[in-house]
């Protein structure tokens, strides 16, 4: 697969695409190899795209996730799905909308930089930021970080309970 296909098939995937610098480091690729494949829109390794399927737990070859949820299905989706409800569907919808602010209120407890922060949760300052800003969706690994580390429930991260 070519480097702007594998960029594709991670925002379809992930909902958002990792940066440069991220995929460098977890394909093991130099900077300037990565920055010189975009350029040329040149094709991954076989391994290289086996170590981002194992990262991340998606199947960039068939794009699916391998939970079996399909990446289009947001939290939003599910809650519509798993609710036949409306007053419940909003309800979640109006928790899930506050979960910048309960991060944002862990960071501030903790004393910990945007950057420093996001290290902990294992993922860059930009995926942070976007995280906070709840323009993406925050995975399992996340919320079990911030239940192992911060103590906190994944009901009260997500939720506010």
């Amino acid at each position: 697969m070519q480097y702007k296909e594998i960029l594709e098939r991670l925002n379809k995937l992930l909902g958002y695409a990792p940066s440069q610098s991220r995929i460098c480091e977890i394909t093991g690729v130099k900077q300037s190899t990565m920055s010189q494949r975009l350029k040329d829109n040149s094709r991954f390794k076989t391994e290289e795209i086996d170590k981002l399927n194992n990262y991340f737990g998606i199947n960039l070859y068939t794009c699916e996730i391998n939970n079996n949820i399909k990446q289009s299905e947001t939290i939003f989706d599910i809650i519509n799905q798993t609710f036949n409800s409306t007053e419940k569907q909003q309800y979640l919808k109006e928790k899930l909308t506050n979960f910048g602010g309960r991060l944002s209120e862990i960071q501030e407890k903790s004393g910990l930089s945007d950057k420093d922060f996001a290290k902990v949760l294992g993922i860059y300052k930009d995926e942070y930021v976007e995280l906070k800003a709840c323009k993406i969706e925050p995975n399992i690994k996340i919320l079990l970080a911030l239940k192992l580390y911060f103590n906190v429930s994944i009901d009260w991260i997500l939720l506010g309970e």
